[in-house]
């Protein structure tokens, strides 16, 4: 795997499969075509967040910050909603 090449700890390792455990079980994952879209967004800006961080910094990226999803899912609804106007 490649992950176990980044010499990570397994704390740090373990982190990352519960984040991705916990967006393949998150109940958005029930609101089809949307739900999906919010998911993949966040884990992108959650996982760049991650990895731009120093070390010390870092926070456990396994727990889904739902306030945070909800902005997102707030960006992406106001996007497609922009899209509909004509400039």
């Amino acid at each position: 795997m490649q992950i176990e090449c980044a010499k990570w700890p397994p704390a740090v390792i373990g982190s990352f499969n519960w984040f991705f455990y916990n967006l393949e079980n998150h109940v958005l994952r029930q609101q089809a075509e949307q739900g999906e879209k919010i998911l993949l967004h966040y884990a992108n800006r959650v996982r760049t967040e991650w990895h731009d961080m120093l070390p010390a910094d870092c926070f456990n990226i396994a727990v889904i910050n739902n306030a945070f999803m909800d902005t997102i899912a707030q960006e992406l609804h106001s996007k497609e909603l922009g899209w509909g106007i004509a400039w």
